[in-house]
């Protein structure tokens, strides 16, 4: 559910897409702010989605 809610968006899912490359190049450079940075931004954009759906399923 989750999954099509960020497809039906494309700079949402451009932005998870670039944050994840993020969050593995810093991890691969051992740069865990960046990576935690970068984790925490796709959790806040998971928060943001979860709102809307469970908004849109109450109406």
């Amino acid at each position: 559910m989750i999954s099509k809610k960020i497809l039906e968006d494309g700079e949402t899912f451009s932005l998870i897409i670039q944050l994840t490359d993020i969050a593995t190049a810093a991890h691969e450079r051992g740069d865990l702010d960046t990576r935690d940075k970068a984790l925490e931004e796709i959790k806040e954009i998971r928060k943001q989605i979860l709102g809307q759906i469970k908004e849109s399923s109450s109406d």
